[in-house]
């Protein structure tokens, strides 16, 4: 008895999954709420004295021991099918892992939020987050910011009984606020983060942000370079060209020597290319700041702060947009960013 289905991919990409919700490498992860909600009006005679979520672990245990028995045999039939030996088809298993009282998904593939409470049957002393392929939690972001957005994740979506994107995007705003007024003064906790490797491991270096970031302070404060491979702040700035400039010529001459010399009077065309109209582009577009340092006073009104402040933003766009949100594009032309709006539809 039994048959396989004959196309298991055309199965996966076309057919309409009512329970498992994600399936990734190795696993499986199942959607029971029908089921809970079926023990709970249709099966059970009251709460037999024990709270709701103890009777909710006894529901989910009670269902997933069947659900092996069914994978079993089903794994049983896959192995047979494969022409595997009997003495090796047991080895075909999969074991009730977790238990997940909330799990949010994402528009894109293995990407997901979830809250753990039991880890194979047992109750964890306290719950367990699990945040699944967001980009606040690469390494290009700082981890005060990447905390900033944990905490939101947890506080606000996995431990609240009812998600209010308003009161999200209301504290998004104020870190916004916050990201700029850290910037201007001086600090770099919030920033994007660069990771420069040597000079060999890239086809050429000039069209790397961060190898030009890491040239552009290296220029500035030879006493004080940067060594790659590293880890540092990535600062955009307003600097383009010589007359942008000018400001600094009387408070910093220092300063200004060094970006007239060795910024803006560039010939290796790290800083200045030229364009076929003869036009000149970049200057000291992007600065590295090593992350013991502070960023320069005299940089601080040259600084483009929608671009830095959207940089910072951008990696919990992920999560914004799984409620509906949509982000807008900002700035000139050649510089654009993405900010969040609050803008649902037009």
């Amino acid at each position: 008895s039994g048959y396989m289905f004959t196309d298991r991919m055309y199965k996966l990409k076309n057919f309409r999954r009512n329970v498992v919700t994600v399936i990734d490498t190795d696993s499986n992860i199942l959607s029971l709420d029908p089921w809970i909600e079926c023990c709970f009006t249709d099966i059970m005679q009251g709460d037999y004295g024990r709270k709701r979520i103890d009777n909710i672990f006894i529901n989910i245990n009670t269902v997933t021991f069947f659900i092996s028995r069914v994978i079993s045999m089903t794994l049983d039939l896959y192995g047979r099918y494969s022409n595997i030996s009997k003495d090796y088809r047991w080895r075909y298993q999969m074991k009730n892992e977790f238990f997940f009282s909330k799990l949010i998904l994402a528009n894109v593939k293995k990407r997901y939020l979830s809250k753990m409470l039991l880890q194979e049957g047992n109750l964890l002393t306290k719950p367990k987050y699990d945040i699944k392929g967001y980009d606040f939690r690469k390494a290009s972001t700082s981890d005060e910011t990447a905390e900033f957005y944990v905490n939101i994740v947890k506080n606000e979506l996995l431990e609240s009984d009812n998600i209010n994107v308003g009161r999200i995007l209301s504290i998004l705003k104020k870190f916004r606020k916050e990201i700029k007024e850290s910037i201007q003064r001086g600090e770099i906790k919030y920033l994007p983060l660069g990771s420069p490797k040597e000079l060999e491991s890239y086809v050429d270096p000039r069209t790397e942000q961060s190898i030009r970031a890491v040239f552009a302070w290296n220029n500035l404060y030879p006493e004080n370079i940067i060594t790659v491979p590293a880890k540092v702040a990535i600062l955009k700035t307003k600097l383009y060209t010589q007359e942008s400039a000018e400001p600094l010529r009387e408070e910093y001459p220092d300063i200004y020597e060094k970006l007239v010399t060795k910024i803006y009077s560039d010939k290796t065309g790290m800083f200045v290319k030229t364009t076929s109209s003869g036009e000149k582009i970049e200057g000291l577009s992007v600065i590295a700041i090593p992350q013991t340092e502070q960023i320069p006073e005299w940089l601080i009104p040259h600084i483009d702060y929608m671009t830095v402040i959207n940089a910072v933003l951008a990696p919990f766009k992920s999560v914004t947009e799984t409620f509906g949100l949509p982000s807008l594009q900002e700035g000139p032309t050649g510089r654009k960013s993405v900010g969040f709006s609050n803008i649902v539809r037009f």
